[in-house]
């Protein structure tokens, strides 16, 4: 029998993965309210506590608005010794360009959040560790997605908890490298 056959070779582009790191930059990138009173300009943040929210905003960001985000997370410095439970969640901004903080009332809290959130219950830590939080990839996918995002806009994100465990990290005022790094991967 004579048969034609004929083959099909499709070729394609391997994936290439890229990766953006930026930190806090300056005193207003970070700041603390606790009901509705801002602070910016210590040198840690208390994450958890009822009516308290931690602001980062992370300036600059080089991440094109078309990209696909793998992954995501925020390397932050502990400034104190913690091992009691904490129940923390982390949103961002969802506006094209973060603003940042300002000495205002309800200026954290009074932002637009993004839909996506994500739990953190950390380990114990001690004065100086780095802590890792766990995959914040959708909330940066959403900012990503807003209408007017560009390349060298800001994000913030923002920790809430449902506990008073004063965990503490350290900000921009402790040492620059040691304030808190965003890194994502898409």
């Amino acid at each position: 029998a004579n048969g034609i056959y004929s083959s099909i070779i499709l070729r394609t582009a391997p994936i290439i993965s890229q990766a953006f790191e930026g930190r806090c930059v300056a005193g207003d990138d970070d700041a603390e309210e606790t009901a509705g009173a801002v602070t910016i300009g210590g040198t840690s943040l208390d994450l958890g506590g009822a009516a308290h929210f931690a602001g980062m905003r992370i300036p600059g960001v080089t991440i094109p608005p078309d990209a696909l985000v793998t992954s995501a997370s925020l390397t932050l410095v502990s400034d104190t010794v913690n091992n009691t439970y904490s129940d923390l969640t982390i949103r961002g901004e969802a506006v094209a360009n973060a603003a940042a903080y300002v000495v205002a009332p309800n200026d954290i809290s009074g932002r637009n959040f993004t839909v996506a959130s994500t739990q953190w219950v950390p380990d114990g830590w001690g004065v100086g560790d780095i802590e890792e939080s766990p995959d914040v990839g959708a909330a940066v996918q959403e900012i990503l997605n807003v209408a007017g995002w560009a390349l060298g806009n800001a994000m913030n994100f923002i920790i809430t908890g449902t506990d008073d465990s004063d965990r503490q990290i350290r900000t921009f005022e402790a040492g620059a490298v040691e304030a808190p790094l965003l890194r994502v991967e898409y």
